[in-house]
């Protein structure tokens, strides 16, 4: 079974690690970054392993400049 990461999960390790909580600009762009990896279409998953899916969460944190927002 696998576990995703959450929107709560990242947000409170960011205060722990920052001092800080998460943006709300940037909270939008981050959830779609974390839901990617659980997309399915007509009821299969779009990214059937393990690693297709950390592939997929990689290139959606790189592409879409969600770190630099963060900050």
């Amino acid at each position: 079974m696998i576990r995703y990461v959450s929107l709560d999960t990242r947000a409170s390790d960011r205060a722990a690690a920052l001092g800080g909580p998460l943006q709300r600009a940037t909270s939008g762009s981050w959830e779609a970054v974390l839901l990617r990896p659980q997309t399915s279409l007509f009821g299969h998953d779009t990214h059937p392993d393990l690693m297709t899916k950390a592939a997929v969460l990689l290139h959606s944190i790189v592409t879409n400049q969600t770190s630099a927002q963060a900050g």
